[in-house]
């Protein structure tokens, strides 16, 4: 827990420097897509991580002109990490061969030039594959980092298990918000907060 703990206490820190009290009061109350208006309509903000499906939002406010994105800073001597995400396509033990074949029809490599129903939907910016670039260009890059990532990771929410998991409000979401109000709108030191998320993380394991 000794990682844990240092990683729990570094993100404290971060948030403790980076946020005022007023901007940490205000970002418990924001949901996501205000974080994108806040960019690409109030310029208020000058960064915001978002996904593919924010695509919409961002040219509905004229930004798909303006709009760029760099990759994930590195740390240490190593290559730049690539975060993905876990979503998959699973083939339940009810579906039959039919579940199954559906499953590799989706998964398998495409033939450059090669045109089905989830080439189609690729290019809409339904998702990102190794085995195709889509059409958007703010979706091309981000599609070749992928085919080519040597340090590939998970996301945080797609790496838990048991009660840790969950969304907005249980689970290691929980936790890890209560952290952020204790250093931001509360005044808890960051390693005394980070212990307590700590505790909060080794007693949900082990439930």
């Amino acid at each position: 827990m000794a990682k844990v703990t240092e990683a729990l206490t570094l993100l404290a820190t971060i948030w403790r420097e980076a946020f005022t009290h007023d901007q940490g009061r205000r970002a418990l109350t924001m949901q996501f897509h205000d974080s994108i208006l806040d960019v690409f309509s109030y310029r208020t903000a000058d960064v915001v991580a978002a996904p593919d499906f924010a695509l919409p939002v961002i040219e509905l406010y004229g930004g798909r002109d303006v709009a760029r994105h760099f990759p994930f800073p590195q740390h240490g001597n190593g290559p730049s990490p690539l975060v993905v995400g876990g979503d998959v396509a699973v083939a339940m033990r009810g579906g039959g061969q039919d579940a199954v074949d559906f499953v590799n029809w989706l998964t398998r490599p495409r033939a450059s030039g090669e045109r089905d129903a989830l080439t189609d939907w690729v290019d809409e910016g339904g998702f990102l594959t190794p085995y195709r670039a889509p059409s958007h260009p703010l979706l091309r890059a981000p599609a070749q980092a992928l085919s080519r990532a040597e340090n590939r990771h998970y996301d945080l929410s797609d790496r838990l298990i048991g009660r840790l998991e969950g969304g907005d409000g249980r689970g290691l979401w929980r936790v890890l918000t209560e952290l952020f109000t204790d250093v931001t709108a509360g005044t808890v030191a960051p390693a005394t907060a980070a212990a307590a998320a700590r505790e909060k993380i080794v007693e949900g394991a082990a439930r």
